[in-house]
């Protein structure tokens, strides 16, 4: 598939499929980038958290600076989506001070349940986790948060153009990899 930038869309040459960069009035694509990350991503904390706190956490990471959620769309029906950032510490960190409370609120009585509790250290330290002292290679900052594309989709390279789309925003925002 040929990928060609229209503003913030990019057209597929696919028919009737584009990907754009949401902003923060992307409730409905947000919240089925949510129902596919639940539906597609089995492991972690995230899911346990429900639909309601995913979609309140695209809308914070579509918003934050350097950091970005990217849906493939077939019309209005979201098929993948990517999301990542330039700094995964200053997107946390902006998330946090913009949004803490009012994703802890749209997580509700989930945080309380066991298997939340478990692992919810996990999340909260992990842009500060410690790198390996030894290591040779550069420490680069830019990570993809998460990408899931719909099973009725696998093998079309529909995940292949939503990681050109975010590697395209690596390099406006002058991240190198």
């Amino acid at each position: 598939m040929l990928l060609m930038r229209e503003s913030s869309r990019y057209r597929l040459s696919a028919p009737r499929m584009s990907i754009k960069r949401l902003d923060s009035g992307d409730d409905e694509l947000c919240r089925q980038a949510a129902n596919l990350h639940i539906a597609s991503i089995h492991h972690g904390l995230l899911p346990l958290l429900g639909e309601r706190f995913l979609a309140h956490l695209y809308l914070h990471i579509a918003a934050a600076p350097k950091a970005g959620v990217w849906a493939l769309a077939e019309g209005e029906r979201m098929v993948g989506f990517i999301a990542g950032c330039a700094s995964i510490r200053a997107t946390f960190r902006w998330i946090l001070l913009h949004s803490g409370f009012s994703l802890a609120w749209a997580a509700g009585f989930m945080l309380l349940r066991p298997s939340v509790l478990v692992r919810l250290h996990s999340i909260l330290g992990y842009p500060f986790r410690r790198r390996d002292q030894k290591a040779t290679a550069p420490v680069l900052e830019a990570e993809l948060l998460a990408i899931a594309v719909d099973a009725k989709h696998y093998g079309q390279g529909h995940g292949r153009e939503l990681i050109a789309a975010f590697e395209a925003a690596l390099r406006q925002w002058n991240v190198r990899a």
